[in-house]
């Protein structure tokens, strides 16, 4: 009888150690996605910030999207 009890303990003990790997494993999972999300969001602002210097042709405006992309690069690159 004593040794039902140990296994049920012990497939108890292996199932709460699954269930936090699932757990971190699909915060992983999340915590990816979001990030996905951002960089795709960022990609497309960044497009359409260089077809919009590009459509304008200024030099000063082209030059203040590369300074605001360089910044951004910068502070996600000290992020990391």
């Amino acid at each position: 009888m004593q040794s039902y009890l140990e296994l049920i303990s012990l497939y108890k003990d292996l199932l709460a150690r699954k269930r936090e790997e699932l757990r971190l494993d699909k915060e992983r999972l999340e915590n990816g996605v979001t990030k996905i999300a951002q960089a795709s969001a960022q990609v497309s602002h960044q497009n359409v910030c260089w077809c919009q210097c590009l459509n304008m042709r200024s030099p000063r405006s082209c030059s203040s999207c590369i300074f605001f992309w360089i910044r951004t690069l910068k502070h996600h690159a000290a992020l990391s």
